[in-house]
């Protein structure tokens, strides 16, 4: 496996780098369909469905301007989509897409860095490319 030393993952919202990489998780889900029916004879059978995507994020809180947009988001009435960048570590690829925010929070530990999580569940289609 190769280790890329310095590296780190990058999550714009509304183009406003979000944090300092501390842990994004980008997840791709493919829902799966079981067709299996007598005519199968027995063995299963399965058909793709619908694709998810859905980031999960936490790090060191340093953008105001990208903390702002996430606020201004979730506070939104209906809430509204934020346009998303993740930039994977190696640097190799960029995802991007439109995400509403599910959830926000604002850990902050005893005598430990100020913290912002969250989740941003994907809608529509993500795209990726090269970086």
């Amino acid at each position: 496996m190769t280790q890329y030393s310095g590296m780190l993952a990058i999550l714009k919202i509304e183009g406003f780098a979000l944090a300092e990489s501390q842990n994004y998780t980008p997840t791709i889900n493919n829902a799966i369909i079981d067709v299996t029916n007598r005519d199968s004879n027995y063995w299963r059978e399965l058909l793709s469905s619908t694709r998810s995507w859905a980031i999960a994020f936490e790090g060191h809180y340093h953008s105001a301007a990208a903390k702002q947009e996430l606020i201004t988001h979730y506070e939104a009435n209906p809430p509204t989509t934020v346009t998303v960048i993740f930039t994977c570590a190696d640097g190799t690829k960029t995802l991007s897409g439109e995400a509403y925010l599910t959830t926000l929070s604002f850990p902050s530990p005893y005598e430990g860095a100020a913290m912002l999580t969250g989740t941003l569940e994907g809608t529509g289609k993500l795209t990726f490319s090269a970086s």
